[in-house]
């Protein structure tokens, strides 16, 4: 999970590999670490040659999803507990971002859904060339059930007929995570030491990616000219 750091005189200090102890603050919007303190740091880290190679692990051998690939025909679970196929949004401008309902930092889950919010309040004002639809996935299956999910759409007084909560089993969110480049880790001891990633997609009417943003500084403001554009191009 990036964190946001204010003071950048910290990255003077701190070395890739290096083991970590920080404290995290959090209010209602953002969140961001200081007190950064160097608890370990590995040998090899020590070595003063360049250029020193490294051995990368990757979750699967799994073959990422790029901007221009088709997407694939995944099953998910909506909010009515009904299966969805992601085929069935051919023909219309498929929006979708990844979070949990659990998610405790303010910048991260909780900003994706407020942005789908502001996005979701905009399109439904204007006139595009094409439909869309909004999804917003969750990678908690176990807890996010229909029934959470349609209780946590509430506090977006969204129609569900154009933004979706949805999940699927644990299968099928291991794959789409890993082939978006999401990283999740789930501790057992808590759901605030969970560690993931972000990211949003936005797929045209023939189901063609046409951008992943990474992380969480884009704004609602440029989804909504993106989608205008590519509604334009179709």
């Amino acid at each position: 999970m990036p964190f946001l750091v204010r003071d950048k005189n910290v990255f003077e200090i701190i070395r890739k590999g290096d083991e970590i102890k920080f404290e995290l603050n959090v209010t209602d919007k953002e969140s961001w670490i200081e007190k950064i303190d160097v608890v370990n740091r590995p040998k090899r880290v020590q070595s003063s040659i360049k250029n020193e190679p490294t051995n990368s692990l990757t979750l699967d051998e799994i073959e990422p999803l790029r901007v221009g690939d088709e997407l694939p025909n995944y099953s998910l679970i909506d909010q009515e507990n009904k299966v969805i196929q992601l085929t069935s949004f051919r023909g219309r401008i498929l929006v979708f971002t990844f979070m949990y309902t659990r998610c405790p930092i303010p910048d991260f889950c909780p900003r994706m859904s407020q942005h789908f919010r502001e996005v979701y309040d905009a399109l439904k004002d204007i006139n595009i060339s094409k439909d869309w639809h909004l999804l917003s996935i969750s990678f908690d299956p176990d807890f996010d059930t229909p029934k959470i999910l349609k209780n946590y759409s509430k506090a977006f007084s969204s129609d569900l007929k154009k933004w979706s909560f949805v999940t699927a089993n644990s299968s099928v969110i291991d794959e789409m995570t890993s082939r978006f480049g999401i990283i999740v880790r789930r501790p057992k001891a808590s759901i605030t030491d969970w560690d993931h990633n972000l990211r949003t997609v936005i797929v045209d009417p023939n189901g063609v990616i046409q951008t992943i943003y990474i992380g969480n500084s884009w704004t609602p403001e440029t989804l909504v000219q993106d989608l205008k554009r590519m509604a334009n191009n179709h």
